[in-house]
């Protein structure tokens, strides 16, 4: 499938985005949302990352692989928190 652009034909890539629900426990204020949320948006396949420091509830939405384990790793490595993932 091509992109026809000012007489130019460019390839047309389709990316499918997949979103990953989970539960982080140990946050406290608004502070420690945004540390989460640009924690999630470092790993690699994130494009965006939704954080609810009242809910405890965080969405992130990737494209291709995505490593939980790394994921996981990276929020807790951060101190406090705890993350389980939904089933």
């Amino acid at each position: 499938m091509y992109l026809d652009l000012r007489y130019r034909s460019y390839p047309l890539t389709l990316k499918f985005m997949s979103t990953l629900q989970f539960k982080v426990t140990g946050m406290h204020c608004h502070s420690c949302k945004a540390l989460i949320e640009d924690v999630c948006k470092d790993i690699p396949g994130v494009v965006d990352s939704e954080v609810n420091a009242q809910t405890g509830e965080a969405v992130v939405d990737y494209e291709g692989e995505l490593d939980k384990a790394k994921l996981k790793s990276e929020i807790e490595a951060l101190g406090e928190y705890k993350v389980t993932f939904k089933q």
